[in-house]
């Protein structure tokens, strides 16, 4: 059984593997980017939370 590919095929696969692999990392990078923002955004939130819940128990107490 012969099991070889031709130059070309070869070349056509090493090719599609850089592609992969570029895809990859970017994605991997959006990813990490996403991650941040998610992370920055949930401790807004936390602070804007305990913001408001000052203003709450001062405008209780006038």
């Amino acid at each position: 059984m012969d099991s070889q590919i031709s130059d070309e095929e070869f070349q056509r696969l090493q090719t599609h593997l850089l592609e992969l692999k570029t895809d990859n990392y970017a994605l991997a990078e959006e990813k990490r980017r996403h991650q941040q923002l998610i992370h920055d955004l949930t401790k807004r939130v936390e602070e804007l939370e305990k913001q408001l819940s000052v203003a709450k128990t001062v405008n209780k107490i006038n």
